[in-house]
């Protein structure tokens, strides 16, 4: 992955500073050694609880160059701080492939799906683009999508979707499986 270039922003840079100093008053050293056992390794993980870092993301403004910045540390607090703080309007979907390309972790492709990538206005073509994909998070993220956004999707696509995980269910991969259960499971609530 090529490393991107920021211009120098001492405003941005300052509320960074901040936040890892925020996010070291609340390391936990412990949750972070669970989640390396469990095999979700980042770059650095302060083993911050998802709580805290949804309380400390409400201490800033939302604001595009802060979130790029943050995703762009690679850090798993500042990965989750980062969908928090990305104004939606500003998000685009050329962002959104990047940082699907980006995820390290099935953690941070469920958060961002969760907390961004759902609210977007073109959250149904990235799921149309992601379901066939066979590398790295995108189809799983095309699945939690699916799972959040059953209720906008047309007959048509609920219909491909509920045909595509049917077919291939029992061959994927134990989390993609839960999230294709999950989003059936929503989408039959719709239709007998």
């Amino acid at each position: 992955m090529k490393q991107k270039i920021f211009i120098y922003n001492p405003k941005i840079e300052e509320q960074i500073k901040q936040i890892k100093s925020a996010l070291r008053l609340r390391m936990n050293g412990e949750v972070s050694e669970n989640m390396e056992r469990k095999g979700l390794s980042y770059k650095l993980n302060y083993g911050a609880l998802l709580p805290e870092i949804k309380a400390l993301s409400q201490k800033f403004t939302p604001n595009k160059l802060l979130a790029e910045r943050l995703w762009h540390l690679r850090i798993r607090e500042t990965m989750i701080l980062a969908t928090y703080l990305y104004p939606v309007d500003e998000f685009t979907f050329d962002t959104a492939q990047e940082w699907a390309d980006m995820f390290p972790t099935q953690e941070i492709a469920e958060i961002c799906c969760f907390n961004l990538f759902s609210k977007l206005p073109f959250a149904e073509q990235l799921i149309s683009d992601w379901i066939e994909k066979t590398e790295g998070f995108a189809k799983l993220s095309a699945w939690l999508l699916i799972a959040r956004k059953y209720q906008s999707l047309s007959i048509e696509e609920t219909d491909k979707y509920i045909a595509i995980a049917t077919d291939s269910i029992s061959s994927q991969h134990i989390a993609l499986q839960r999230a294709m259960t999950n989003a059936l499971e929503k989408m039959s609530r719709l239709d007998d």
